[in-house]
């Protein structure tokens, strides 16, 4: 259970960490595009207004004359005193009503007005400006709107003034409002320079920093052609607290929708995950636990087929029904498989004790000679094998032999070859005739083709003289009193087992008292190394010539030895078999 819940969890941390990091980036993005959008949508607003103030209310060319008579006059039209308010406000009524304020202003008229007159008509429409253009600043809550005179960037006339520039002039009409950087206006000029009349139909945005107040604005503004050049710049500003504020409010609005939109669709995500993952892993969990305990197939795959997610999940449990039945089969394949090699290994042990039973371990023990053999299967049991035994009181019959093959069927086949040679070899035959009778023998019921090399000889234990005959085996080695071992190249014949009317042939030799003979299988020669090198006869010869005189069983350890350290880590490839006996002769006495 602790297990369970604690993959809920990770699961769940998983899941929170990505939709963290998705409200991250969407409050991002979400952040960038809306400001993008929410300028891009004040600015569309405040190009519009600025078009409309330019055309509707500031012919150029009459604004150029008005304006410029609003300069030359500041001070008296500021320090007018107005005696009939009744007049004045007709004047200032019969701007408002109509849809351009300086439309109705020509230069006939100002130039046919002077004196008090011209001051109190420029006060009228100043007046008349100044309260259609604060009508279209509360309407749209804009800050300012103002005119700056390009020959002269300081001088910025108010079409309608703020809390702020009433502060800074310190007066409600006309005049230079100190603070205001020029530097903010030369976007436009450069503009009119490098495209000409085209920057006419430019807006340029800018957000301007007020030093004196530390305060932000955000400013939009347009050139104004008099002549082919740019004579006036218009512009319309905007408190940057009130513009950020609702920037923050409508970002502020979109991020919690967002996150809230992100959090419903994580908890359905978590919980989707959950039903159609976590659960059915949770489950697949439990039926492998319970498999584990229980070792019962059955169970697991009532268990997985209860999960019914069409998904990896699912198909992990029907995988996992699938597997717990094939281990099933397997482990009951691997108990009779493991119960047939017992047996088998069991019934090895058994042929392996049978063979060794049949090879003779006790040696005689007589002055005229001594003794020695040995045995080192490749396998359990082998296809090797050695014999001696007493023909009569004075013959010795000595037999080295070599089945083809390993293993079992080496085994029975170099029985049934040892008991054949040895029957026949008992009742007095010579060898030659010994080998006649025992390759009839085996070639009667030899339905596997196989073949066993032999050398027999018979050793006349008075005089050291014996007869031998070979049968396709390696050739022996002997040494002479005195002297070291050498290889003698005998008369070969043809393997036993092969050819039916073969007949062998024998030969004779003496082995002089003090000397020694050694026979042996082609395990010994044929011994590989890792380098697949074989140990060869030179090196046998190397190994009986180090202690030449030694007793056979002295001798048949050193050839060991040699072989092993040869060989070294590499497998033993055949039967390693080797008989050795040194004659003595008898003493003068027993003759």
């Amino acid at each position: 259970m602790k297990k369970n819940k604690k993959l809920t969890v990770q699961t769940g941390l998983i899941i929170s960490v990505m939709s963290l990091l998705m409200i991250l980036a969407i409050c991002f993005i979400t952040s960038y595009g809306s400001r993008q959008i929410f300028l891009e949508t004040n600015n569309m607003a405040l190009e519009r207004n600025l078009e409309r103030y330019r055309y509707l209310h500031m012919n150029e060319q009459v604004a150029d004359r008005v304006l410029n008579e609003w300069q030359l006059n500041q001070d008296a039209i500021n320090d007018l005193t107005i005696e009939n308010d009744e007049i004045y406000s007709g004047y200032v009524r019969g701007f408002l009503s109509v849809s351009s304020l300086l439309s109705v202003i020509d230069s006939d008229m100002l130039e046919s007005s002077s004196g008090e007159d011209r001051i109190f008509l420029l006060r009228a429409m100043y007046d008349a400006a100044a309260a259609r253009f604060d009508e279209e600043r509360k309407e749209n809550g804009y800050d300012s709107i103002y005119c700056v005179d390009v020959s002269d960037p300081n001088n910025i006339v108010l079409l309608m003034e703020s809390s702020r520039q009433s502060e800074m002039t310190g007066e409600r009409g006309l005049g230079t409002v100190q603070g205001v950087d020029a530097k903010l206006y030369s976007r436009a000029f450069e503009a009119f320079e490098t495209e000409g009349s085209k920057a006419a139909d430019e807006t340029f945005f800018q957000q301007l920093h007020v030093r004196d107040y530390d305060t932000f604005y955000y400013m939009a503004y347009k050139p104004i052609i008099v002549d082919g050049a740019i004579k006036y710049i218009l512009a319309i500003e905007c408190d940057w607290s009130d513009f950020a504020r609702i920037l923050n409010r409508n970002l502020m609005q979109v991020l919690l929708l967002g996150v809230a939109v992100m959090l419903v669709t994580s908890g359905l995500i978590m919980l989707f995950i959950f039903r159609k993952a976590v659960k059915p892993l949770v489950e697949v969990n439990d039926g492998v636990r319970e498999y584990i305990e229980s070792k019962d197939s059955d169970a697991a795959v009532r268990r997985m087929s209860g999960i019914k997610a069409r998904n990896e999940v699912g198909r992990l449990a029907d995988s996992f029904s699938e597997m717990s039945t094939e281990i099933d089969r397997y482990t009951k394949e691997v108990r009779q498989l493991t119960g047939e090699k017992e047996r088998a290994e069991a019934e090895l042990n058994l042929a392996a004790r049978i063979q060794s039973s049949m090879l003779p371990t006790e040696f005689p023990v007589r002055p005229e000679l001594t003794l020695f053999a040995s045995m080192d299967p490749a396998k359990e049991v082998g296809g090797d094998f050695y014999d001696f035994f007493f023909i009569d009181e004075e013959h010795l019959g000595l037999v080295i032999a070599d089945v083809s093959g390993k293993g079992v069927p080496a085994a029975l086949f170099m029985m049934m070859s040892k008991i054949l040679l040895k029957n026949h070899a008992m009742t007095g035959l010579s060898p030659a005739e010994v080998l006649n009778r025992t390759n009839l023998g085996i070639c009667e019921n030899n339905r596997n083709n196989m073949f066993v090399t032999v050398w027999f000889g018979v050793l006349d234990i008075a005089t050291g003289h014996v007869t031998a005959a070979n049968a396709g085996h390696e050739y022996p080695m002997i040494r002479k009193p005195d002297g070291t071992f050498e290889i003698m190249k005998d008369r070969h014949g043809f393997v036993l087992g092969a050819l039916r009317r073969k007949r062998y042939t024998e030969y004779e030799f003496d082995i002089e008292p003090g000397g020694t003979l050694f026979v042996y299988t082609d395990g010994a020669a044929e011994a590989t190394d890792r380098d697949n090198r074989l140990f060869g006869t030179e090196r046998m010869l190397g190994a009986l010539n180090l202690e030449p005189a030694a007793s056979p069983e002295v001798l048949l350890g050193n050839m060991k030895s040699a072989i092993d350290g040869f060989v070294g880590e590499a497998p033993q490839f055949d039967d390693l078999t080797m008989l050795c006996i040194k004659y003595n002769g008898k003493k003068e006495e027993e003759r």
